[in-house]
């Protein structure tokens, strides 16, 4: 039976691996004997990336989604003008950051992983760093503490942290402020990510073991699956269950390509469920 599963999960990456490779190639056909901008040529990879997800995703079941998680082998056309390099990586196994404040009431479950966390690394003013994050995800300007609302001092954006760019605003005026230098060496993209505030699930199959301590959840001996996971008021609050078809998940893809000597970076993130795109850094669905 386990050889049977092991054998579908190859055939599954292989049917993926020829999609791109075919689909891909037909575009560079397209745009190796055409003057198209880099914008064309990344609207194109990205259509066909989505396409293909999309019929894999119909020939995958809900346990096989770790299966699509990998670094692809390059894509390489045959007179080697083209190279893609495609990277396809979780996003579910992390907290969203801009869920620590849902309906205008602080998310405790997340606020008390996060203390977790700046305890372990040492942050010298953890709930300074904590005020920060809420007073930028709010949309007023009342600081919970002293310089803790960013946008009264420089130009800053409230609301949402966006990405990692915008994320790194704050811990760099956090370190200025604090003049604490061990905010920069927690993982964060370990730990969170930067999504619309929708409800996301935390994929208990996948979630980063360490990140799974600071929440506080079990599992059975110590193993990292759903099948092991124990189940308490955390499991619910923070909505940690497998993957389904039904649910949105988000998966990033990572690309970079060279055509005719030149590189190019895309990065975006793919919903299994509306099957739309966002490209890392516009917004634009």
């Amino acid at each position: 039976m386990k050889k049977s599963i092991a054998l579908l999960a190859v055939l599954g990456f292989i049917i993926i691996i020829i999609g791109l490779s075919t689909g891909i190639l037909k575009l560079y056909e397209k745009f190796s004997s055409t003057s198209y901008s880099y914008i064309s040529q990344n609207s194109l990879i990205l259509k066909n990336i989505k396409k293909t997800l999309n019929n894999a995703l119909k020939e995958i079941n809900n346990s096989d989604i770790q299966n699509i998680f990998t670094t692809y082998p390059p894509i390489v056309s045959k007179d080697e003008n083209f190279i893609l390099n495609i990277e396809i990586s979780p996003v579910n196994d992390k907290l969203n950051i801009n869920n620590l404040i849902e309906n205008n009431k602080t998310n405790i479950y997340i606020l008390n992983t996060l203390s977790n966390i700046l305890e372990y690394y040492e942050i010298l003013d953890p709930l300074f760093f904590e005020d920060l994050l809420l007073d930028t995800l709010d949309l007023d300007t009342l600081e919970r503490d002293a310089y803790s609302e960013i946008i009264l001092y420089k130009e800053f954006q409230n609301g949402t942290i966006y990405n990692y760019k915008h994320f790194k605003e704050i811990l760099d005026y956090y370190a200025n402020i604090k003049n604490d230098k061990n905010i920069y060496k927690i993982p964060w993209d370990k730990y969170i990510f930067f999504g619309d505030k929708k409800k996301y699930i935390l994929d208990c199959n996948l979630i980063d073991k360490n990140l799974a301590k600071f929440i506080g959840l079990e599992f059975k001996n110590d193993i990292i699956s759903c099948e092991n996971l124990i189940e308490n008021n955390l499991t619910q609050n923070l909505n940690i269950k497998p993957f389904d078809k039904n649910n949105s998940y988000l998966i990033k893809v990572d690309t970079n390509y060279f055509l005719n000597n030149q590189k190019y970076n895309l990065s975006f993130f793919y919903n299994t469920k509306t099957k739309k795109a966002i490209v890392e850094n516009n917004f634009i669905y």
